[in-house]
């Protein structure tokens, strides 16, 4: 029986990892099965046991699993005019509905879920993707609504169904971004954990706006909510 209160979310364990770490686990998936690819419509949509999906800025993505099969998403916010543009279909929660309602049991109690990305621009898109989880009862866990766009990086996700797993990774990180005090380096879970990565700090001046490389310390929840307005993991999170 699914539990609806607001203590449950996503349930899977949440990997903070490096890219070079995030590109050795998806290298040798087939993109064509595996990946989650532009133009980043819900068409694009993929269902598997190993889905991935790269370069999230602005764009929503998002995954529904019940433990055996997933669907993974990632969602350009295109009105109608840069649709047309791109030669694709605009965002419309409707049709976003009706895609998932045709390939995913929306209404399966073990069903639970996760969100990521979205922008100040783009926050009315945002409130449809959670309102649709929220429609059909499924929990989920979120880290959504970025505060800048230029100082920090591009995000992708790496969902494994058989280890129940998800990895993250943001192109800030490099190698000698995590703590090397802790024993797995590979799949560092987010545990409060120490990252080091490179960002920006903006600068006005009499020139105008500029922004100077700035590298930093700090936990792993802190470096979500640095960069999100919105963070949330629940219960069932390795979050602490």
């Amino acid at each position: 029986m699914r539990i609806t209160n607001d203590k449950t979310s996503f349930q899977a364990k949440i990997n903070f990892i490096t890219p070079q770490k995030f590109t050795a686990k998806t290298e040798y998936l087939e993109p064509v099965f595996h990946e989650v690819p532009y133009p980043w419509t819900i068409e694009t949509m993929k269902t598997g046991e190993k889905l991935f999906t790269k370069g999230i800025m602005e764009c929503i993505s998002g995954i529904l699993t019940d433990g055996k099969k997933t669907a993974m998403f990632h969602l350009g916010t295109r009105g109608k005019e840069a649709a047309e543009h791109d030669k694709v279909k605009p965002f419309d929660i409707n049709n976003i509905e009706s895609v998932l309602l045709s390939k995913v049991n929306l209404k399966n109690e073990n069903l639970h879920g996760f969100i990521l990305g979205a922008w100040d621009r783009n926050r009315k898109c945002l409130k449809e993707i959670k309102g649709l989880y929220e429609k059909y009862k499924i929990p989920y866990s979120i880290i959504a609504d970025r505060k800048d766009l230029h100082v920090y990086g591009r995000y992708s996700l790496y969902y494994d169904t058989r280890r129940d797993s998800l990895y993250i990774t943001n192109s800030l990180l490099d190698t000698r971004s995590f703590d090397h005090k802790f024993k797995d380096k590979n799949e560092i879970e987010i545990i409060g954990n120490n990252v080091e990565y490179n960002t920006y700090e903006k600068n006005r001046d009499v020139h105008g706006i500029s922004y100077t490389t700035v590298r930093k310390n700090t936990d792993v929840p802190t470096f979500f909510k640095n960069q999100f307005k919105e963070v949330s993991l629940c219960k069932f999170d390795t979050w602490g």
